[in-house]
């Protein structure tokens, strides 16, 4: 939450005195804490966010030089009029990153967009000057109608657009943390890592079980019992969802599970 106090995004979160989370202050609170782990798992995480269809991302990115957030970069050639600002930027001995974060998975809700993508190519080109750039890595989280690679064409240049999920990447923090419980790793990553799952639980990402992590359970000859007895209370909400009122009305729970069975 610290670069969006920093960089004045912070104010628009907050209505009729209640936090309301968006698209600046969830970019600051996760990634403004990934920053602090070592460059191994912050890029183990940025990678495991992306679809599983995504090729070409480098094993290693190197040292970390810099984060910036919200760089304002010459907007020559882009269709802004002033600034471009990337909401994220990281500096690596190899490599530049731009990480393009939209407030929802959901592309209905604020979708990715290749203008954007283009300004922000063009524009961190213009801040190089004469100096060679590094090969880009671009990272669009949030907002995509797919998690497939797509790709920008600029000056000539076809660069990869990465998509990911912050719900790719919540799942990849909460193996991490899992994994750390019996690993060598220093318990401070741990503590990163479990308030990068409390950012994201403010923002409405929850902890999902799937169903093919579940244990498997035999079934017993008293199953049909049990379950019964888990639904011995008033279903009658449920019920005049599900089956005709006319109908539910004159059915008892005991009738409408030996129906079911």
């Amino acid at each position: 939450m610290l670069q969006a106090i920093l960089h004045n995004k912070f104010n628009r979160s907050i209505s009729d005195g209640h936090f309301r989370g968006i698209e600046d202050t969830l970019t600051s609170s996760v990634l403004g804490l990934m920053q602090y782990l070592p460059e191994e798992v912050f890029w183990a995480i940025l990678k495991g966010a992306c679809g599983r269809s995504t090729k070409g991302l480098p094993e290693h990115i190197g040292v970390i030089k810099e984060f910036h957030f919200w760089e304002r970069f010459d907007a020559t050639g882009t269709k802004n009029s002033t600034v471009v600002e990337p909401d994220v930027w990281v500096e690596t001995e190899e490599f530049d990153i731009i990480i393009e974060a939209k407030r929802s998975d959901d592309s209905a809700d604020n979708s990715q967009y290749e203008d954007q993508w283009t300004n922000q190519i063009i524009a961190l080109n213009n801040s190089y000057g004469d100096v060679p750039p590094k090969p880009l890595i671009y990272m669009a989280i949030g907002g995509n109608d797919s998690l497939r690679d797509t790709s920008v064409s600029v000056d000539g240049t076809e660069y990869a657009i990465h998509t990911a999920s912050w719900y790719n990447l919540l799942n990849v923090v909460l193996n991490m943390i899992r994994d750390n419980e019996t690993g060598n790793r220093p318990n401070y990553i741990r503590r990163i890592l479990q308030d990068i799952v409390q950012a994201l639980q403010v923002h409405r990402f929850i902890k999902t079980t799937w169903l093919d992590s579940l244990l498997a359970t035999k079934i017993s000859d008293n199953t049909d019992i049990e379950l019964f007895e888990l639904w011995d209370f008033d279903n009658s909400n449920i019920l005049a969802k599900i089956i005709p009122t006319h109908i539910s009305e004159d059915l008892d729970i005991q009738s409408i599970w030996t129906i079911a069975k």
